[in-house]
């Protein structure tokens, strides 16, 4: 089963009769991804620290721990900060729901927000994807930035005026 399948069919107790879910967009709110870069970058900057200083046994071992140490705070800080989201757009509204922090695809209570369809979303900026959505910043992975772009596609097709002077009023 498709992911986009898989959480239409566990917000279906939340939408109104006859709703049909359009788009699925995963996103992260709280912590900036850009945050991911900080281990990789610490690993290297430890290893240095390590070989240029003077080598003692109590010093690699204390290093070590500190590296621990921080690595362990990291992680913590990542657990606490970031909160997962999916929206899910609808042909009548936008939902945005919490999304557990492992299984990040899994909706965990009924929306937070429900949004007329006629809301434009994004668009995502930057290399992280970064859009506001009602006061609070969502980061937007690549994989779903073409459907971000699609949803507002659909929403100016719908809502799009008529050309000046044809017949349609």
């Amino acid at each position: 089963m498709a992911l986009r399948d898989r959480i239409a069919f566990q917000v279906r107790p939340y939408l109104a009769p006859g709703e049909q879910v359009q788009h699925v967009v995963l996103a992260q709110a709280g912590l900036s991804p850009y945050f991911n870069l900080v281990p990789p970058l610490g690993f290297p900057v430890w290893n240095l620290t390590i070989n240029l200083l003077p080598w003692s046994e109590f010093y690699f071992f204390a290093s070590g721990a500190v590296m621990a140490a921080l690595v362990l705070a990291g992680y913590t800080i990542c657990l606490t900060r970031v909160r997962n989201r999916i929206l899910v757009v609808t042909d009548q509204a936008i939902l945005l729901m919490g999304a557990g922090l492992i299984a990040w695809s899994t909706p965990n209570g009924p929306p937070l927000l429900r949004l007329p369809r006629r809301t434009v979303l994004g668009p995502p900026r930057g290399l992280a994807g970064a859009m506001l959505l009602s006061g609070e910043k969502l980061w937007v992975s690549p994989l779903f930035r073409k459907r971000v772009t699609a949803a507002n596609a659909e929403l100016a097709v719908v809502t799009s005026p008529p050309w000046p002077g044809s017949a349609i009023s």
